[in-house]
């Protein structure tokens, strides 16, 4: 074959080979797939899709010919850029001491090995294949899987599938090798490896290796650039995006050689302006898509939440942050539970300064307490100046009421003195007046009182009873609960007269001596409940009174609760043909 075609045939290869690929396809791989071939490696293979590394050996016993073992893995996280310090992961160099360490080993019991190790980033798992076996030399080798480098977690056995062959390989006879041995799809949990070993039949001691290791990683600042350090930025973004593997200030295949420096602009603040609150935190790492990276952002006790990278770069941007402390919280979606932080500050302006904010809020509150203090004290004036005149009317009206009482009492009391004196009962005439009398005296003592205590009303009551009890002999009863103090409370003066004299007068009085009242006074937590009840023939509630003192009894207790504070009075009234039940309840007069 023409050397030029071989060279021509070899760049094609390599050029396919240094592709940056992405194993989209590998999100549903089992613990070891040896049945079938991934769809990846079916027909047409489009190189966008997959990223392969590689490692061979060639062998000294079969010449010109190698074993070339290759990996494909996913290519989402890109680790390998000119912007890192360390481009082999930590994990990585101590898993290759401790293969050497191994290698050495067994090299001793004669044992020739030859081995390669993957760092892996993601859950998704790797594609092993052979490229130096085919269908036509696969019977002469076998392969296993090896985990953490001890556990076979797939014994050694022989090679049954078959790809597209990825690399420039020949036979021996000199003609281009087309297929390469598939081994399978594996993987394992981070912090594992998995190492495929694929060895000759008839040389079990020739062993050649590729290693597997799924390495813990998360996002990594490593610089901050505010909102007045763009071009800063740009210059780092843009030589970062020229250079992969190779350094800053060596030449790349872009033919284009960065003498620049940047190790200066890659610097990272934890203290910030007010100013630059704008802040972009640039990533170590390169990334295939914005929903690899997600972020969360803590200012103070608040949480946003984990999100999504706004863009498809290795870099976050938040804008308008407030001042004060702020923690950015930082993992891959590949790797959730590997959680980075960046802790920084935003020191607020002037007019955010605690200092401020109190002096403006005490200036406001002093300001807007003047006001609601001038206003609510001319509001208040106005408000005492119609209370006063309200009470004042509501006190004419109460004291027309009150002195409406008496004559009515007075008028009811000698119309029943004469009704004795019309009956020729002298005895009883003399002893109704001189009960009358007595009473009639307390009365006017109490006249001029708005309130009496509860004795004193119970005390009338019984004397106007006594004296109606005397013309119409009818049976009453007075009860007053433990819980009351007659003494300690006190009632409007005369309220229950005119309550008590209707259910005498139109109640019981036809009844005479089978005639019965009872009046209760009851504890209800802190109200008391009096209750005036009869055994009369009743009347129709629904209509209008036309007794005097029971209209005036009401429009009295209108008006009292339209001065009471904190207290009413309540009156109903239940009537049938078996007697009157009537209902007082002042509310909340019992502390």
């Amino acid at each position: 074959m023409p050397k030029e075609i071989i060279d021509h045939s070899f760049r094609m290869k390599r050029k396919l080979l240094i592709i940056i690929l992405t194993l989209i396809g590998f999100n549903s791989f089992s613990q070891n797939v040896l049945d079938s071939i991934h769809p990846l490696f079916k027909g047409d293979i489009n190189g966008d899709n997959i990223r392969k590394v590689y490692t061979h050996y060639e062998s000294g016993k079969t010449k010109n010919s190698k074993i070339i073992l290759g990996l494909f893995h996913s290519n989402t996280l890109f680790t390998k850029t000119g912007l890192h310090n360390i481009i082999i992961p930590r994990e990585v160099d101590e898993f290759r001491r401790k293969t050497l360490t191994d290698s050495l080993s067994k090299r001793n019991k004669g044992y020739e090995m030859r081995s390669g190790i993957v760092p892996v980033y993601d859950s998704m798992g790797v594609i092993a294949t052979a490229a130096g076996i085919s269908h036509l030399n696969a019977h002469l080798y076998e392969f296993r899987v090896l985990k953490n480098r001890q556990e076979e977690i797939v014994s050694w056995q022989p090679i049954k599938l078959f790809c597209e062959s990825y690399t420039l390989h020949f036979n021996a006879d000199g003609t281009e090798q087309t297929e390469d041995a598939y081994l399978g799809e594996f993987k394992t949990s981070f912090g594992n490896s998995l190492t495929i070993e694929v060895r000759k039949r008839t040389d079990t001691l020739d062993v050649h290796l590729i290693s597997a290791l799924w390495i813990n990683r998360a996002p990594k600042v490593i610089a901050t650039f505010s909102n007045n350090e763009m071009p800063a930025f740009l210059s780092v973004f843009k030589q970062q995006w020229k250079h992969d593997f190779m350094p800053i200030g060596v030449g790349t295949y872009y033919s284009d050689i960065e003498t620049r420096p940047v190790d200066s602009l890659l610097v990272r603040k934890t203290d910030f302006k007010a100013s630059e609150n704008s802040i972009i935190f640039y990533l170590d790492d390169k990334v295939r898509s914005k929903e690899i990276i997600e972020y969360n952002l803590i200012s103070g006790k608040r949480q946003g939440g984990w999100k999504v990278n706004d863009v498809d770069l290795n870099l976050i941007w938040l804008r308008n942050l407030p001042p004060g402390k702020h923690k950015l919280q930082l993992r891959y979606s590949l790797q959730r539970h590997n959680i980075s932080e960046y802790v920084f500050t935003i020191e607020p302006a002037w007019h955010q300064t605690i200092i401020f904010k109190i002096a403006a809020v005490i200036l406001a509150i002093g300001l807007i307490g003047f006001i609601v203090l001038l206003f609510r004290s001319n509001q208040q004036k106005q408000e005492l100046r119609i209370a006063e005149f309200k009470k004042q009317q509501v006190q004419t009206e109460l004291k027309s009421i009150h002195s409406q009482f008496n004559p009515h009492f007075v008028f009811n009391a000698l119309s029943s003195i004469q009704a004795l004196i019309t009956k020729n009962d002298l005895q009883a005439a003399n002893k109704y007046l001189s009960e009358f009398s007595t009473m009639l005296r307390d009365s006017l003592k109490n006249s001029g009182k708005e309130m009496v205590s509860l004795f004193l009303e119970i005390k009338m009551l019984d004397s106007y009873l006594k004296l109606e009890q005397l013309r119409f002999g009818f049976n009453y009863t007075i009860g007053v609960d433990e819980g009351i103090d007659k003494n300690a409370i006190e009632i409007p003066a005369l309220l229950l007269q005119p309550l008590i004299e209707n259910a005498v007068k139109h109640g019981i009085a036809p009844l005479y001596d089978k005639g019965a009242l009872a009046i209760r006074f009851k504890r209800s937590i802190h109200d008391m409940v009096v209750t005036i009840s009869d055994n009369g023939t009743g009347y129709d509630t629904n209509k209008t009174s036309a007794g005097f003192g029971l209209k005036l009894t009401r429009e009295r207790i209108e008006l009292l609760n339209k001065m009471l504070k904190d207290q009413s009075i309540g009156l109903a009234a239940t009537s049938t043909s078996k007697g009157t039940d009537v209902k007082l309840l002042f509310k909340n007069w019992l502390s």
